[in-house]
C-alpha cells in the first residue's frame, strides 16, 4: 500500500506481540518475502496464550455517547442475521480513542463484533469518513490477514445517530502512555513489539492498492513530498524561536525525496 493511503487506518490496527524480522535495508518488502512476513505475524497471534488478552478492555458505554441499542440490535439481527442470530444484542464500548467511537456488540455466548461510528457534533468535511473506513478494511484483509476485516456499512442516521460499520474485532496489546503489565518484566519484550510493529506497517505500505480494488483511493503519488512541504510550512507558521535541527531535518526529508 502506498505510502499515506492508510495512515488513518491506523485505530483499527491492534499492535500485537511477534517475533522480530530484520529488513536488512530494505525499503520494501519483496513479494515472497512480504508473504512469510504476514505467514509468520499471524501465526504469532494465533499462538499467543488466552492469558495475553484476559483483561476486560471494555466499559459501560458513557452516557453522552449512548444511542438507541434496541433499534441498532433490531437492525443488526435483521440485517446480519448470520453474525447476531439473536434479537438481544448487547452493546459497550472501547473507552479509547479520541475522536471516532468504537463498541463492541455481542450475542449472549456468542462472537463479539466491532462498531465504528463517527464522532459526536459536526465533523470536519472529509474527516471521520466511515465509507472510506469501511471500503478499505473490507478489502484490505485480503492481501493484509493483520488487518481486520469489515462485514458491513450502514449509511442511515436514523439506526445509530452517525453512519457505522461492522467489523471482525481484534485482539492485541494496546500500548498508550504506559506500557501493559507484563511487558516490563519479560526481557527483549517492549524491544520485539516495537519492531514487529514497524515490520507490520512495512508490509502494509508494501501491498499494491489495486490487488485489492483500492487504485482509487486517495494521491499516492507525490504524497511523501506533500507531507514533507506541509509539515515544514506548518513549523514556520508555528515557530517562535529558530531551531536549527528542524531545518536540517526538512532538508535531508527533502533530500531524500528528490
Amino acid at each position: 500500500m502506498h505510502v499515506g493511503q492508510l495512515d488513518d487506518l491506523a485505530s483499527p490496527l491492534a499492535a500485537v506481540d511477534a517475533p522480530p524480522f530484520r529488513h536488512q535495508g530494505v525499503a520494501k518488502p519483496r513479494p515472497l518475502r512480504l508473504a512469510r512476513l504476514i505467514a509468520e505475524l499471524t501465526n504469532a497471534i494465533d499462538q499467543q496464550p488466552p492469558s495475553l488478552f484476559a483483561v476486560t478492555d471494555t466499559s459501560p458505554i458513557r452516557e453522552d455517547e449512548r444511542f438507541d441499542e434496541s433499534r441498532v440490535a433490531r437492525y443488526l439481527h435483521s440485517t446480519l442475521p448470520e453474525l447476531f442470530p439473536c434479537e438481544d444484542v448487547e452493546f459497550d464500548q472501547f473507552p479509547g480513542g479520541a475522536a471516532n467511537l468504537t463498541y463492541r456488540a455481542r450475542c449472549a455466548d456468542g462472537e463479539e463484533w466491532v462498531l465504528r461510528r463517527a464522532p459526536l457534533g459536526e465533523v470536519a468535511r472529509g474527516g471521520h469518513d466511515m465509507a472510506r473506513e469501511y471500503k478499505v478494511l473490507s478489502r484490505l484483509w485480503q492481501e493484509f490477514p493483520l488487518a481486520p476485516r469489515a462485514h458491513h456499512y450502514c449509511e442511515n442516521d436514523d439506526v445509530m445517530g452517525k453512519p457505522f460499520f461492522v467489523m471482525e474485532r481484534r485482539r492485541g496489546s494496546v500500548v498508550r502512555d504506559e506500557w501493559p503489565g507484563g511487558f516490563t518484566e519479560q526481557t527483549g519484550r517492549k524491544r520485539t513489539s516495537a519492531e514487529s510493529l514497524v515490520d507490520a506497517l512495512c508490509a502494509l505500505h508494501a501491498v499494491d492498492p489495486a490487488a485489492v480494488g483500492l487504485r482509487d483511493l486517495g494521491r499516492p503519488e507525490g504524497f511523501v513530498q506533500r507531507q514533507i512541504e506541509g509539515w515544514t510550512l506548518r513549523w514556520d507558521a508555528a515557530a517562535t524561536r529558530p531551531v536549527a535541527d528542524m531545518d536540517i531535518a526538512a532538508a535531508l526529508l527533502r533530500e531524500g525525496c528528490s
